[in-house]
C-alpha cells in the first residue's frame, strides 16, 4: 500500500516512479554462473554487430500502440566511449527503446573503496539484464534473471581509483518506448539537517539521500528555489523507511496549490535512517532546486518563577531548565548561542548542556534593581545553530523573576531591629517629599527598659552600598546614632544599621521630617502646617472655600 502525504497526487508519472522504486528483488541473489555470464557477454558482442541493421532498428523504435513515447534519456550511451557518468547514491530513469538497445553507465570510484551495490528495477512485463565491468574487459558481476518484472542486483567490492561500467540490456530483446527502468547506484549520501543542498541534474537523474533522525518527532523535507533565488521547479519527494525502498513513508508533489515545489511533514523515530529521493514531477523534467531537511523544534522554560535569595541582595540561586522537543541540541551549546530577553541588569548567565534535550541556565551577579516592582517577564532565545536541523531561532515561553521588597521604614512606622553580631541590617526609606530628614536609632519599641545599643548608622543611595551619603556612630543621644540629610522625595535610600565593634544591635530605627509639612484636604485647600510631627498652624474655611480663620499654635 502506498502511503502519501497531503498534496501528493497519484499522477501516472508518480505512480510509475513509486512502482520502479518499490519493485522487489532478491536481496541476496545467487551469483550467476560463469557460463551464463559469458553467454550474456557474447550476446552483447553479437548484438553490437547486428544492430547496425537499419531495418530492424527503425522498426523496433516505433512507439507502442496506445501509448505516448517517452524520451530515451542519456543517449547516445550505447557503448563504453559514450557511457553516461553515474554517481554513488543516484538513480537513473531511462528506456531500452529498441530490441538492440544497450545503455552504458560509467562510474569512477575516486577515493571510495568498499562494497558497492547496483540495482535495476524494470517494467513489470519486461525482462532486463545487468552486467558490471571493471574497465572494458573484466566482468565483476552480473544479474541475468529470466522472470519479467523481476529486479536485478549486483554487489561487488569496488576499488579506489577505478572505472566501472554498468550495462543495461535485454537478452530476451525486450524493450519499451514508454515504460522506464530505474538504475540505482550505491548507497545515498548523508543529508545534513538544516543545511540546504542545491541540486542541478538533467532529465532522468534522481538524487538520493539518507538521513538519520536525531529525535522522535515531526520533521520537514522540502524543495525550494535553487540557491534561494532560482525559478520554480516542479519536483516530487519520496521518503522510504528502508534502504530496499519497500516501505514508502510519504510522498509529495506540490506542497500547496500555490507552488510546484514539494514538502513532506513526517514523524520520524530517533536513531532510524530514512531514504529520500528527489524526482522530477514530469517525464521530461529536470531538477534545478534546493533540498532542505529541517527539524520543527520547540523550547520551553520549565521554571515559571525564579526567586531572589533570602539574602535579598538581588542574587538568584535557582536555575532555569530549558527543554527541547522536536530535535536535539548541538553537541556544544555555549552562551554565545543563547540570548536572554529582559535579563535584569546586573545578573549574568552561564549555559550548561545537560543532555540532548535540556539546558540549564545558571545565574551569577546581583540584580541592580530588585524590589518587587522590578519583577517582570523574561524569556530565552536559542539560536538555530544550537539545534540540529533548525532553520530559525526559537524562543521559550515567558517566565518571571520574583524579587522581594527590602524592609522599609516610614515617617509613621519606625522599625524595631535585632541585628546579629558582625552583621548589618539594610532598611529602605522613600521620602514622601523633598526636604530635610533626621534618621536615627533609639530604644527598641521606644521603651528605655529595652536598654541601649551602640549603633553605627549609614545612608546610601543604592542597595549595593556603593554610593555613600553619610555615616554616624554617636548622635544626639549616644550610644544611638543620628544622621540629618536633605533627601529627594520619591527616591529610595538605603539605611544600614550595625553594631559598634561588631556587637549585636537591639534598637529602633526611625525617621522624622525636619522641614515644614503642608497638609491639604480633599478640595486642595491648605489645612495644616506641621514640623517634626507637631502642628504649627491650622486653617479653617467656609463652605465656599474662603479662609475664615487661622490658628497658630
Amino acid at each position: 500500500m502506498v502511503m502519501t502525504m497531503p498534496g501528493f497526487s497519484q499522477t501516472a508519472h508518480a505512480h510509475e516512479i513509486i512502482e520502479l522504486f518499490q519493485r522487489s528483488y532478491n536481496p541476496n541473489p545467487e551469483p550467476e554462473s560463469p557460463e551464463r555470464t559469458q553467454q550474456a557477454l557474447d550476446y552483447i558482442s553479437k548484438r553490437k554487430k547486428d544492430r547496425m541493421s537499419h531495418t530492424s532498428a527503425s522498426a523496433a523504435r516505433q512507439p507502442q500502440a496506445g501509448a505516448a513515447a517517452v524520451r530515451d534519456t542519456f543517449e547516445p550511451n550505447d557503448d563504453y566511449p559514450e557511457a553516461y557518468p553515474a554517481k554513488n547514491g543516484y538513480s537513473y530513469l531511462s528506456l531500452l527503446s529498441t530490441e538492440s538497445d544497450f545503455d552504458y553507465y560509467r562510474y569512477d570510484s575516486g577515493t571510495y573503496s568498499g562494497m558497492l551495490t547496483v540495482k535495476l528495477t524494470v517494467p513489470k512485463d519486461k525482462n532486463y539484464d545487468l552486467i558490471v565491468m571493471e574497465g572494458t574487459s573484466k566482468n565483476v558481476g552480473s544479474s541475468l534473471g529470466r522472470e519479467p518484472g523481476a529486479a536485478e542486483k549486483v554487489a561487488f567490492e569496488a576499488k579506489a581509483g577505478t572505472t566501472y561500467y554498468f550495462v543495461v540490456f535485454s537478452m530476451d530483446q525486450h524493450f519499451s518506448t514508454t515504460d522506464r527502468y530505474n538504475l540505482i547506484v550505491g548507497n545515498p549520501s548523508e543529508l545534513a539537517w538544516g543545511t540546504p543542498v542545491d541540486i542541478d541534474v538533467p532529465e532522468g537523474v534522481v538524487p538520493g539521500y539518507r538521513i538519520t533522525a536525531p529525535a522522535t518527532g515531526n520533521f520537514r523535507f522540502f524543495t525550494s528555489p535553487y540557491a534561494g533565488t532560482g525559478l520554480p521547479n516542479d519536483t516530487l519527494l519520496l521518503l522510504f523507511e528502508d534502504e530496499l525502498m519497500q516501505k514508502l513513508l510519504g510522498g509529495n508533489d506540490n506542497a500547496s496549490e500555490d507552488t510546484v515545489f514539494s514538502e513532506l511533514d513526517v514523524n520520524l523515530t530517533k536513531g532510524l535512517t530514512y531514504y529520500l529521493y528527489v524526482a522530477p514531477s514530469a517525464n521530461d523534467g529536470q531538477i534545478h532546486a534546493r533540498l532542505t531537511a529541517a527539524s520543527k523544534p520547540n523550547v520551553s522554560a520549565e521554571v515559571p518563577i525564579l526567586h531572589e535569595t533570602e539574602a535579598n541582595d538581588g542574587s538568584v540561586a535557582e536555575q532555569q531548565i530549558i527543554t527541547l522537543e522536536g530535535s536535539v541540541f548541538a553537541p556544544t551549546v555555549s552562551s554565545r548561542r543563547v540570548s536572554f530577553n529582559n535579563l535584569p541588569e546586573g545578573l549574568e548567565t552561564q549555559v550548561v548542556r545537560l543532555n540532548d534535550k535540556q539546558l540549564a541556565i545558571r545565574f551569577s551577579g546581583k540584580a541592580l534593581s530588585h524590589e518587587n516592582k522590578d519583577s517582570g517577564e523574561a524569556s530565552v532565545t536559542i539560536y538555530k545553530e544550537a539545534i540540529v536541523g533548525a532553520l530559525e531561532d526559537v524562543t521559550t515561553n515567558p517566565f518571571s523573576f520574583a524579587f522581594t521588597d527590602t524592609p522599609a521604614v516610614t515617617l509613621q512606622a519606625p522599625r524595631d531591629l535585632d541585628v546579629a553580631a558582625s552583621q548589618y541590617q539594610l532598611i529602605k526609606f522613600t521620602p514622601p517629599a523633598t526636604g530635610t530628614y533626621e534618621i536615627y536609632t533609639d530604644y527598641f519599641l521606644g521603651n528605655p527598659a529595652e536598654g541601649t545599643s551602640d549603633t553605627i548608622l549609614s545612608v546610601y543611595e543604592d542597595y549595593e552600598r556603593t554610593r555613600h551619603l553619610a555615616t554616624n556612630d554617636d548622635g544626639k543621644k549616644p550610644p544611638f546614632s543620628s544622621v540629618t540629610l536633605l533627601l529627594n522625595g520619591g527616591r529610595n535610600y538605603f539605611l544600614s544599621v550595625s553594631g559598634w565593634n561588631g556587637k549585636a544591635v537591639h534598637a529602633r530605627l526611625a525617621v522624622r521630617y525636619l522641614g515644614v509639612e503642608y497638609v491639604y484636604n480633599e478640595k486642595g485647600l491648605l489645612v495644616q502646617m506641621k514640623q517634626d510631627g507637631k502642628v504649627l498652624v491650622d486653617f479653617y474655611y467656609d463652605n465656599n472655600g474662603n479662609l475664615i480663620r487661622k490658628v497658630v499654635r
